[in-house]
């Protein structure tokens, strides 16, 4: 997904819930310059997101891994290791190793892994690792 698209900064949640209004509105069609609401780029990223869920299950690489997530709330590490690093709410770029592990960029300049229900995926970018 593009970051220029508007709307992008969405989560994708709220993305389905755009573009089934605009559906059932009569205003479902593929717009040029492309928007992150458009139904062929919410449906495009929900398959994204259901191979990156469906492989943590099947314990697998996913084919698709989030490049930018949202993190809702301040992110700490784990005590004890980690339990100094923080992560401020907002939207990050995100590494991920081949199976699909996420990490952002602390405040204080290292990595923090993030757990699925600290962040929302915004954009995807393909497993190259996997």
């Amino acid at each position: 997904m593009n970051s220029r698209m508007r709307d992008s900064d969405l989560p994708l949640a709220k993305r389905i819930d755009a573009a089934m209004y605009r559906v059932a509105h009569g205003q479902g069609l593929m717009r040029v310059p492309v928007e992150a609401t458009d139904p062929d780029m919410v449906l495009s990223d929900c398959m994204k997101a259901l191979d990156y869920y469906r492989a943590g299950l099947e314990q697998r690489a996913p084919k698709w891994v989030p490049s930018r997530v949202l993190l809702e709330g301040p992110v700490r590490g784990d005590f004890p290791i980690g339990h100094t690093t923080l992560a401020e709410a907002g939207e990050h770029d995100c590494e991920s190793n081949r199976y699909g592990a996420i990490s952002v960029l602390a405040t204080n300049g290292q990595r923090l892994g993030v757990k699925p229900a600290e962040f929302e995926p915004l954009e995807w970018r393909k497993n190259e690792a996997a």
